[in-house]
C-alpha cells in the first residue's frame, strides 16, 4: 500500500489559516481592553491613574458608574506632600480602563456627556472630607 503524504500546498493553506485564526484571537483579546494578565483592581487602576497624571493627586471620593470598571469620583492634591501648585479643591474625574477624563480637560463636551451617562446623581460639590 502506498503511504499517503500531506501535500505541501496543502500544508501552506492548513499553517496559514491557523496563524489568521491565532492572529485574530489575540487581536479581539487585545481589543476588548481585558488584555492577556492579571486585571488590576479599580482602586489600584484609579490611583495609578491619578499619580500618572500628577503625582501628587489622590482619589478622595469614589463610586462606581453604570458601566463595569467605570469609576466616577472627586480627586485632590494632599498639601503636605505638594505645595507648589494652585488647584482647585477637587477635580471630578471618570475612569475608565484606558483612560481617566477630568472635568478640566480640554474635552468638556465629552466629559460632560459622558459624566451624565455613567455618573446620575452624583454630588456636584466635593463632600465634606478636605484634602490637606
Amino acid at each position: 500500500m502506498r503511504r499517503r503524504a500531506i501535500r505541501i500546498d496543502r500544508l501552506i493553506a492548513v499553517l496559514g489559516f491557523a496563524v489568521l485564526l491565532l492572529g485574530g484571537g489575540i487581536l479581539w483579546g487585545i481589543s476588548r481592553g481585558d488584555g492577556f494578565g492579571p486585571r488590576e483592581t479599580v482602586a489600584v487602576r484609579v490611583q495609578r491613574q491619578l499619580v500618572e497624571r500628577h503625582p501628587g493627586l489622590q482619589p478622595f471620593y469614589i463610586e462606581p458608574g453604570r458601566t463595569d470598571g467605570v469609576v466616577c469620583g472627586y480627586a485632590g492634591v494632599d498639601r503636605r506632600v505638594v505645595t507648589d501648585i494652585a488647584v482647585p479643591p477637587g477635580w471630578k474625574f471618570i475612569s475608565r480602563r484606558n483612560r481617566i477624563l477630568f472635568d478640566s480637560d480640554p474635552l468638556p463636551a465629552e466629559f460632560s456627556s459622558m459624566f451624565a451617562a455613567e455618573c446620575p446623581g452624583f454630588p456636584e460639590s466635593p463632600p465634606a472630607v478636605r484634602v490637606q
